[in-house]
């Protein structure tokens, strides 16, 4: 955990000690591909963490497909485990099946533009680890390494350093001060 208020860490400690169960909301938000008209979409139990945001993760060996929203006259990656869930509400036509390998390396436009800086270092581009499940969501992982460890760490450490750096009221007014999830109840509405 980390104070943008102080510009420290903070300790296991500072950060239980006013420790609450809370419901937070559960959002699912599409990524627009760079090199394809189409988009990946990630799932969140933490919106909050998304200004942050430089990777997406997927499974190489997990099955994914590419299908077409009719509603919204778009193209969405998804785990081919969460087709029944992904369509509750919709109607989605599948297009293509693939391996979760064959998105790796991918680039997309990021939600926010805080760090597009970092894309030269490999920011904004799709992920591949063992961790990534079906179980819930839509199979793709968001990584934000501004919000604790990644475990297992797939992005390189320094990801972490300059956004934490870049957190401060003369780079990021947004981004500077407090972080919380009342702040980003605003912006991302369920």
């Amino acid at each position: 955990p980390f104070s943008t208020a102080l510009g420290t860490v903070l300790s296991n400690f500072e950060a239980t000690s006013n420790y609450q169960e809370v419901q937070d909301p559960a959002v699912t938000v599409l990524f627009k591909l760079c090199d394809e008209d189409a988009y990946i979409s990630a799932w969140t139990t933490t919106p909050w963490t998304l200004p942050s945001n430089l990777a997406l993760c997927v499974g190489a060996d997990i099955d994914y497909v590419k299908a077409h929203d009719e509603e919204l006259g778009i193209d969405i990656y998804f785990a081919q485990a969460r087709l029944e869930d992904m369509s509750r509400g919709k109607q989605l036509t599948v297009i293509s099946e693939l391996k979760g390998a064959s998105l790796v390396g991918l680039s997309y436009e990021p939600v926010f533009d805080y760090f597009t800086d970092l894309r030269a270092e490999g920011a904004f581009q799709i992920v591949a680890d063992d961790y990534v499940s079906t179980d819930s969501g839509t199979g793709i992982v968001h990584q934000a390494p501004a919000f604790g460890s990644l475990k297992p760490p797939v992005l390189p450490r320094r990801f972490a350093q300059w956004i934490w750096q870049a957190a401060s009221p003369r780079k990021s007014p947004t981004l500077s001060g407090s972080m919380s999830r009342r702040r980003t109840r605003v912006l991302f509405v369920n």
